[in-house]
């Protein structure tokens, strides 16, 4: 997978989680919180896995 690729996966991942977040304020649906948080989590891990593999080349 190219470099860029990740990166617009990255940010497609995290305006999808901020918007579910923003259903939150709005008193909406708890499964639109939880999928907003496991988005945000995916993005958190991604992240990491990328800086690691960063250090390893």
């Amino acid at each position: 997978m190219s470099m860029e690729f990740i990166i617009t996966l990255f940010l497609v991942i995290l305006a999808l989680s901020s918007f579910f977040f923003r259903q939150d304020k709005y008193k909406a649906d708890k499964k639109y919180v939880l999928i907003g948080r496991l988005l945000l989590g995916s993005a958190t891990a991604l992240a990491i896995i990328l800086s690691l593999s960063n250090l390893w080349k």
